[in-house]
Formats: structure tokens, C-alpha cells, sequence
């Protein structure tokens, strides 16, 4: 029972990039082909993106919108990391009635990921504050989490922990 080969399943995804008024546009560009590349390669091809400026009013908007869009899996990319679990993505999550399941991998890179839920419409769904690591193309410790929320596979501490046991990815 040591390797599991399990299909990804047909997701929804959504990504919601913020900007303030240095931001290249270009950059927001990259992060999506980037991100859409990834997905792609786990058979994802119902993507949409919101770009939203980085505030606690207009993120909340973005993600109620991404809710009610029935998105499966949320991704934020925020302007700066998200430093801890008190940062401006978590809170609007939080007020959302999200639950903050784990902020923090112990790998490198892809160390500053929070991962967390928010139940509506009676399902549960993921939102993750992606690390800036993720606006490259290289496999990180987020690709980790997002393969098994793909798959349907259970993530909580422990399980994050023993993924990952202060390593760093080659």
C-alpha cells in the first residue's frame, strides 16, 4: 500500500490574482499561463481567472464571485506571500466562513502555502493561498496539494507533515 495511482478528477477551478498599482500586468499574464499550464497537465481545462485589486472589499467580492461560480478549487495569488495566518487572504477566507486547514509546508519551495475550505451550497471547497514559488513553471510543494485535491485524496496536518519532512524539492 506504499504507491496509489489514482486518475484526477474533472475539477473547476478558478484562480483570483490581486494587483495594486505597481503590478506589471505582464506578471499577472505569466501567473496564469503558468498556472493554466499546470492544470492543464492535470487534465484541467475549466479555468477562470479574476483579477481584483489587493484589498479586503475587492477580494471578497472575487471569491463570493468565485463561489457562486461553483468553482471546485480556488486559487489566490495574492501581491505579496502570505506571511501568517493573520495576513489579508486568510481573513477574507475567515469571514467567509472558511476554515483555515494548515498555513505552512515544511518544504522548500513552496513553504508558504495555506491551505483551506469553505463549505457552500453544502460542499466543501478548497481555497488555496498559493506561495510565490508558484508563479514558476518548477514543481513545488503547492503542485503536491493541488494532485491530491485533484485526486480526492485526504489532506490535513498530519498528512502535510509527513509529506514533507523539511525537504526540499530538486
Amino acid at each position: 500500500n506504499c504507491f496509489k495511482i489514482l486518475p484526477f478528477k474533472k475539477f473547476k477551478i478558478d484562480i483570483i490574482q490581486t494587483f495594486n498599482d505597481s503590478t506589471k500586468i505582464s506578471i499577472l499574464d505569466k501567473t496564469k499561463k503558468i498556472t493554466e499550464d499546470r492544470l492543464k497537465n492535470c487534465g484541467i481545462d475549466c479555468i477562470k481567472e479574476f483579477r481584483t485589486f489587493h484589498d479586503k472589499n475587492n477580494i471578497d467580492k472575487s471569491l463570493k464571485k468565485s463561489l457562486k461560480n461553483n468553482a471546485d478549487l480556488i486559487l489566490i495569488f495574492g501581491v505579496n506571500a502570505i506571511a501568517d495566518k493573520d495576513d489579508l487572504i486568510p481573513s477574507v477566507i475567515k469571514d467567509n466562513d472558511g476554515k483555515v486547514i494548515r498555513f505552512g509546508m515544511p518544504v522548500e519551495p513552496g513553504n508558504l502555502v495555506l491551505i483551506s475550505t469553505v463549505k457552500y451550497n453544502n460542499k466543501n471547497k478548497y481555497i488555496i493561498g498559493m506561495p510565490g514559488c508558484a508563479k514558476s513553471p518548477k514543481e513545488n510543494g503547492v503542485d503536491w496539494i493541488i494532485w491530491r485535491i485533484l485526486t480526492g485524496l485526504k489532506i490535513d496536518n498530519k498528512i502535510i507533515s509527513k509529506m514533507s519532512i523539511g525537504g526540499l524539492i530538486n
